[in-house]
């Protein structure tokens, strides 16, 4: 793509995520530009110098920043952006603009490292020359890239996020209304018990609005939250009548699913 040294415009670059990658970039040796609500220089003055553009912004904003942006970019220039949520920013990308588009999904939070478990989702959208700078720039920092489609990505993060972190609220509720004090719970959890407690606290050093957005903006979340309602609807009748078969019944589907090689119960 010709990347140089003055080549990058982070349009939320003053927040967590924007930040973080604006790191990275600096630390390949690229000058990092960062537009946020209060810097001076504005994303109108920057993006038609940058040959990338990143949109790093709330899901619930990230649309409207992109119709704002997007028409400023040149077709040569490669323009992501960052929000966990794929469908609707890769249409806005695409549609309104004539550049490069990838959309990316860094599949955890900002400040982290690379380890084994770092992964970066990549949604292709245009330009084969810039989804493939941008690729080779997250596998130097050592992060693994999965390539997939904005909607399959989409449904999937309607399970793995929307889910996930629907049942981390669902169980924080249950406690903050169970009658006991957070106390006298940590003072006779298991381990096991302890990772979740410490899993709700990570979860709100993280703004509100993050967790709305996910659950509320991905169309995708809501069919498998039904799911999860029914599921859980499904194990409460089972254990309200006392159905030991019907336990093992579900027992065996997920140990099928997981391919655990453990003795069923008996």
């Amino acid at each position: 793509m010709g990347i140089d040294s003055s080549s990058v415009c982070i349009i939320g670059g003053t927040g967590k995520m924007g930040s973080w990658l604006g790191t990275l970039f600096e630390a390949d040796g690229l000058q990092v530009v960062s537009i946020g609500k209060d810097t001076v220089l504005k994303a109108r003055d920057a993006v038609p110098l940058c040959k990338v553009v990143v949109v790093s912004v709330p899901i619930s904003d990230a649309v409207e920043v992109i119709s704002e942006v997007a028409p400023l970019v040149r077709e040569e220039t490669l323009l992501v952006d960052l929000t966990s949520i794929k469908s609707a920013t890769m249409r806005a990308m695409l549609s309104l603009s004539k550049a490069q588009v990838a959309g990316v999904h860094p599949l955890f939070g900002p400040g982290e490292t690379a380890g084994p478990s770092s992964r970066v989702a990549l949604c292709p959208g245009r330009g084969k020359e810039g989804i493939q700078w941008i690729e080779r720039f997250f596998k130097r920092k050592g992060f693994a890239v999965s390539m997939i489609d904005p909607e399959t990505h989409d449904r999937m993060m309607g399970l793995i996020q929307g889910v996930n972190h629907f049942s981390t609220i669902v169980l924080a509720l249950c406690m903050a209304e169970s009658g006991f004090s957070l106390e006298d719970m940590t003072e006779l959890s298991t381990a096991s018990f302890m990772k979740r407690i410490e899993r709700i606290h990570a979860m709100l050093a993280q703004p509100g609005e993050l967790f709305q957005s996910l659950l509320m903006e991905n169309k995708e979340a809501v069919g498998f939250l039904n799911n999860y309602h029914d599921q859980a609807g499904r194990l409460i009748g089972i254990v309200r009548k006392g159905d030991t078969a019907g336990f093992e019944r579900i027992w065996k589907t997920i140990t099928r699913f997981f391919g655990h090689n453990g003795k069923v119960l008996r």
